[in-house]
C-alpha cells in the first residue's frame, strides 16, 4: 500500500476538495493555520537546491506569503543559457545567478542566504546520475543541518515554522541530496518546523517525471504518510511568471506561458504549486 495520497480532484481533474483550501479552510498566505500550523513568520525556510528552484516551484505561496528566509544551497554555478554560457566564468554566473536571487527574494520579502556549495558539474558529477548519493548527503548533511539550526535560532518559541524542502522530483542529484538528508533528520526538524516537499518545477509539469519522483520520495520516507496540498495561483499564474521572468540567465527567450511552472496532473487542471506534509505513522 502506497504510504502517499493524492485527492481524488488530484487523480482524476474532478471531485473531492482541494488539499489544503477547502479541506482545511486555509488560503496559502496563511499556509497550514488551519492544520495547527503557523501564518507566515520570517522563520520560514524555503530551501533551493539552486538559484531560481524555490520561484519556479514556489514563487506564488512566497509572494503570497511575504516572510521567511530563502537558502541557496548549491549557489556557484555555471548555468546559464544561450550563447554566453560559453565564455562566463563560475564567479560571474554565480554572482548573476545570486543577482536574480537577490531580486526575487526582494519581491516577496524574504531574507537571502546560500551555502555557498558547488553545484553537481563543478563537483564532477552528471547532474542526474544518482550513483553517488550516498556519498553527497555525508558530505552535505552536516554543513545543511549547521546552517537550519542557525536559523531556526531566529524563531521566537513555542513558533514552529514552516520548512519548504524539495522533493527530489526530476532525479537531480542536487535535489535528491537535499531531500535525503532532510528526510534523515525529519523528526529531529519536526520538532522545531512544520517539514513540507514541495514539487519541483519545471520537473513535475511532466507526469512522468512527477510521478516517478513521488514514488522515490515515498520509497525514501516509509513511516511517515504524505498528503499533498495544493492551491490555484494567483490570477492564473501572471503573478509567478513575472517572478520566474526575473531570472533571466535561465532562458534563451522570457517565457510566454505558466504551464512549466504548474504540477501535471492526469486531466486538466487551474496553474497550481503543491507540496506533500509529511506525518509520522503510529
Amino acid at each position: 500500500m502506497t504510504n502517499y495520497n493524492e485527492s481524488s480532484e488530484d487523480r482524476e481533474g474532478s471531485g473531492g476538495a482541494a488539499p489544503g483550501r477547502a479541506e482545511s479552510g486555509e488560503n496559502p498566505a496563511e499556509f497550514g493555520a488551519g492544520a495547527g500550523g503557523p501564518r507566515p513568520s520570517d522563520a520560514d525556510l524555503f530551501l533551493s537546491p539552486h538559484s531560481d528552484d524555490v520561484c519556479f516551484s514556489l514563487g506564488d505561496l512566497a509572494a503570497r506569503r511575504g516572510a521567511g528566509t530563502l537558502l541557496t544551497v548549491y549557489s556557484r554555478s555555471r548555468h546559464i543559457a544561450g550563447p554566453a554560457a560559453k565564455a562566463a566564468s563560475v564567479d560571474e554566473v554565480t554572482a548573476r545567478r545570486l543577482a536574480e536571487d537577490a531580486a526575487f527574494a526582494a519581491a516577496c520579502n524574504l531574507a537571502v542566504e546560500d551555502l555557498e556549495l558547488s553545484e553537481a558539474p563543478l563537483r564532477g558529477h552528471r547532474p542526474f546520475e544518482l550513483d553517488g548519493l550516498a556519498r553527497e548527503v555525508e558530505t552535505l548533511e552536516p554543513l545543511l543541518l549547521d546552517r537550519i539550526r542557525g536559523l531556526a535560532a531566529r524563531r521566537k518559541p513555542p513558533d514552529r515554522p514552516w520548512l519548504f524542502c524539495p522533493a527530489g522530483i526530476g532525479g537531480h542529484l542536487d535535489h535528491a541530496a537535499i531531500m535525503t538528508a532532510i528526510a534523515r533528520n525529519l523528526d529531529k526538524l519536526q520538532a522545531i518546523y512544520w517539514v513540507c516537499f514541495y514539487e519541483e518545477l519545471p520537473y513535475a509539469s511532466s507526469v512522468l517525471t512527477r510521478s516517478i519522483g513521488l514514488r522515490r520520495l515515498a520509497q525514501t520516507l516509509p513511516q511517515f504518510t504524505l498528503t499533498r496540498r495544493h492551491w490555484e495561483m494567483t490570477d492564473d499564474g501572471k503573478r509567478k511568471l513575472d517572478l520566474v521572468r526575473l531570472y533571466a540567465s535561465q532562458f534563451a527567450a522570457p517565457p510566454a506561458h505558466i504551464a512549466p511552472f504548474s504540477p501535471a496532473l492526469y486531466l486538466a487542471h487551474a496553474p497550481h504549486e503543491s507540496v506533500w506534509t509529511v506525518q509520522r505513522r503510529s
